[in-house]
């Protein structure tokens, strides 16, 4: 049986940044709303795709697809746990 890898876990600031990201906020938007540099939220989002592997096309869309599947995976795995009674 193959391991299971660690998720990734994100800080709080890219939680929030992921946040504003599915809600349809471009970098301006984000960086006005979180009160930071824009070429801070770049680096944020910089980082994450390095981390979950993204290299090429449109990163900011695959990132969100890939954060809204994670989300629900989590979910499922929250009310699995539940409903076993862990």
């Amino acid at each position: 049986m193959t391991p299971t890898p660690e998720p990734i876990r994100l800080g709080p600031r890219e939680k929030q940044i992921v946040s504003l990201l599915l809600q349809g906020c471009a970098n301006d938007d984000i960086a006005r709303s979180l009160n930071i540099a824009r070429r801070t939220v770049k680096a944020h989002f910089n980082r994450m795709f390095a981390r979950f592997g993204i290299k090429d096309g449109i990163k900011r869309v695959k990132l969100a697809i890939f954060m809204y599947r994670r989300e629900r995976w989590l979910n499922r795995q929250r009310q699995a746990m539940l409903t076993n009674g862990n």
